[in-house]
């Protein structure tokens, strides 16, 4: 339906913002890639070393899928963390008190304050 695919477009640009904001943090951040976890032909965990000197070093993982386009992060963590699993819990409970369109609206208006 026409509101399903508008809340999936939020999320992907709302995971976009997340991966901007990220890499215009000015945290003077080094990636380099680690290691690459095949799970499938068209699935892959890639390992990225993230050197940073105010904190240990942390692996960050990004979960990559192929499709007709080519590979794509589809969801991203550190240790035992990922995305989708941590926004999960948050996004139900904003359906249940304010309903899909509720949640579209408020991921919408943090996107577009970001990118305008």
């Amino acid at each position: 339906t026409k509101d399903r695919n508008n809340l999936e477009l939020a999320i992907k640009n709302t995971f976009r913002r997340y991966a901007y904001e990220w890499l215009d943090s000015n945290l003077n951040i080094e990636l380099k890639l680690n290691s690459i976890n095949i799970l499938s032909e068209n699935q892959a965990v890639l390992f990225v070393d993230r050197s940073q000197k105010i904190i240990p070093r942390i692996d960050l993982k990004l979960y990559v899928h192929k499709g007709s386009n080519g590979w794509k992060v589809y969801d991203f963590g550190i240790w035992n963390f990922r995305y989708t699993q941590m926004k999960r819990r948050k996004y139900l409970a904003f359906i249940r008190n304010y309903d899909l369109d509720g949640l579209k609206n408020f991921l919408e208006q943090k996107n577009n304050k970001f990118f305008d």
